[in-house]
């Protein structure tokens, strides 16, 4: 940095100079230098130095040109303080050695680093000589140490031989009390260890640091030499990590740079695995591959999740996870294989592309593609799966997802597609729209509140009167067991449609169609109970009713022209809400309220 208005006596000569009480402006503070200093790189005289007292102002440091590469930290200073230094040569070379209390500058940063301009923090910086050869540019090496109390310990090994040094190697310790270790190779070693690290506090800091790097001239001598003071090894330990509201407890990580990538382990008691990660590089996005044993998300880390992918996708990069164990919302939903990239699509908007979103479960496995994203900035974004859910037991996977007790067994699958506004994560029933096939065989729905799933709500007919359910001679206490349950839903809007929905019982068939709110948990169905009389009825209701011929026509050609059959089928019409329906025979007789259940009938051997 410049010296202003010096004023002072000055004297030189062949081997050195001598400084007497030189007043000058030196960062935008007072200053005063004493001293004298040796030119000869032949002589060694450590006693020869020249001595500095001032005062620095935040401003002045902010507008000197020789801390551009360091505006994302000096923005954060605000105030002036005193200081003192002592500049001499070794062999020619500057050492530097300065000291300050920072009374009077404010650090702009989260706990523990921060403090007002009142509190006093021990800074001393020294740059020092290790290694000098024959000549001028041969093999020198110096050495830089910065301290903040004990707060903070940085030490760097530069080749100082070229016109702008390069970091050979360094260390940096935060909350790290343990002594300066050599590193082993050409590395710079970052090392935090603290009680609790708040990562939603430094976020902002960070971010800030990382896009005046990004907007810096990347090119220029000055920025590479630059990137060379940043860490190639990384190692974090903090009893509590703070991320996105959320505690995540003994934690540590430790991350390489590798030559095309950056290798990260990381654990904690609510997680643990390993990820590499990729850069932007020759037109290809960045890329994250990670490995996780285990993974809790809670409802505020959903949020921030969908926050972040929703808002900056073309700054993201590509996922490709592995996740053993993934509890989303308290329930675990086993092995989750997740694969993704954004892009612009032709309509020239951003969006998500998940070539892969699939869970495996013993009960259960889950397959879909689809997008997230591709509307404009101010519309929220939506969300298109394919998917195919093959179904080991039915009855084992609605108690993990919450259901306990709605069904028992069924085997069979899903197949369909499905869209609705919002992320992938939070389905929202108002704007859901698609379709999709069900087919379960042998189970049974059991009996459990009503409306405990939305769509098995639809299904189990729980909630008609007990007294309607008599006319199955294989009800018993537990609820409707099923040959099978087959038909195809649509869904516009958050309301399902169906019109070829069956169930074959033991000695009954159940028809449906019809449709229901999702959201308000509605309905207006109608519903066919046909007796199986004789192996005719059970090839009948073996037949699958074609979607495009729906259940009216279907009874018309098959049933209601059978008098034996006919007269034995009961049609209910089915209203209101899931947990207080109101059902209405055909002959026009009503009730509004579920009776009390009587004695279930017992099933016939």
């Amino acid at each position: 940095p410049k010296l202003l208005k010096a004023k002072g006596m000055v004297y030189y000569t062949q081997s050195g100079m001598t400084i007497n009480n030189v007043r000058l402006i030196f960062l935008g503070g007072d200053a005063k230098m004493d001293g004298a200093l040796r030119f000869n790189e032949n002589i060694a005289d450590g006693a020869a130095r020249v001595n500095v007292q001032g005062n620095i102002s935040s401003d002045a440091i902010k507008q000197a040109p020789e801390f551009a590469n360091l505006a994302a930290l000096t923005s954060r200073l605000n105030g002036n303080t005193n200081y003192s230094a002592t500049l001499s040569l070794r062999q020619g070379i500057p050492e530097l050695t300065v000291l300050s209390n920072l009374q009077g500058m404010a650090l702009d940063l989260p706990a523990p680093l921060g403090k007002s301009a009142s509190v006093n923090l021990p800074l001393r910086f020294e740059s020092n000589v290790l290694r000098a050869g024959a000549g001028r540019n041969s093999g020198l090496q110096d050495q830089l140490q910065l301290s903040l109390g004990n707060l903070l310990s940085v030490r760097y090994v530069r080749d100082i031989s070229a016109s702008v040094p390069t970091v050979l190697r360094g260390q940096i310790q935060w909350g790290n009390s343990s002594a300066w270790k050599e590193p082993t190779d050409n590395s710079v070693v970052f090392q935090a260890k603290q009680n609790t690290l708040n990562m939603d506090e430094w976020q902002p800091v960070l971010n800030s640091w990382m896009d005046d790097d990004a907007t810096a001239k990347s090119g220029s001598p000055s920025r590479s030499a630059m990137a060379s003071y940043m860490p190639t090894k990384i190692e974090v330990q903090a009893q509590e990590l703070i991320w996105s509201g959320r505690a995540y407890n003994q934690f540590q990580a430790s991350a390489e740079k590798q030559p095309k990538q950056w290798r990260i382990q990381a654990r904690a008691n609510e997680f643990q695995g390993t990820a590499d990660y990729r850069a932007a590089q020759d037109g290809a996005s960045a890329r994250v591959n990670a490995h996780l044993t285990y993974l809790s998300i809670p409802p505020s880390l959903i949020e921030e999740v969908e926050t972040v992918m929703s808002e900056s996708p073309k700054d993201m990069p590509a996922l490709d996870i592995v996740i053993d164990n993934l509890e989303l919302r308290g329930i675990s939903l086993g092995r989750a294989d997740i694969e993704g990239f954004a892009r612009t699509n032709t309509s020239g908007t951003r969006e998500w592309v998940l070539n892969k979103l699939n869970l495996t479960l013993p009960e259960a496995s889950f397959q879909s593609k689809g997008q997230w994203g591709g509307a404009a900035k101010t519309a929220a974004k939506r969300s298109q799966l394919e998917f195919t859910l093959q179904i080991q037991d039915s009855g084992e996977l609605l108690d993990r997802l919450g259901y306990k007790g709605a069904m028992r067994n069924g085997k069979g699958r899903m197949v369909g597609q499905v869209g609705w506004q919002g992320s992938p994560f939070s389905p929202d029933y108002n704007s859901m729209t698609g379709q999709f096939n069900v087919s379960l065989e042998r189970g049974q729905f059991l009996k459990s509140e009503p409306g405990v799933a939305r769509l098995l709500g639809v299904l189990t007919l729980q909630s008609l009167p007990r007294r309607l359910m008599l006319d199955f001679s294989d009800v018993f206490s537990e609820g409707f067991l099923f040959d099978f349950v087959r038909g195809d839903v649509s869904i516009q809007q958050g309301i399902a449609s169906t019109n070829n929905l069956q169930m074959k019982g033991v000695s009954a068939a159940v028809l449906m169609e019809g449709r229901a709110d999702l959201k308000n948990e509605t309905q207006d169905l109608k519903v066919v109970i046909v007796p199986e009389i004789n192996a005719g009825t059970a090839s009948l209701v073996y037949s699958a009713i074609n979607p495009l011929v729906g259940l009216t026509t279907f009874l018309a050609q098959y049933v209601l022209r059978k008098p034996l059959m006919k007269s034995n089928t009961q049609e209910l019409h089915v209203q209101g809400t899931w947990k207080d329906p109101k059902v209405t025979k055909k002959d026009g007789t009503t009730d509004a309220k579920p009776s009390t259940p009587a004695k279930p009938a017992e099933a016939k051997p």
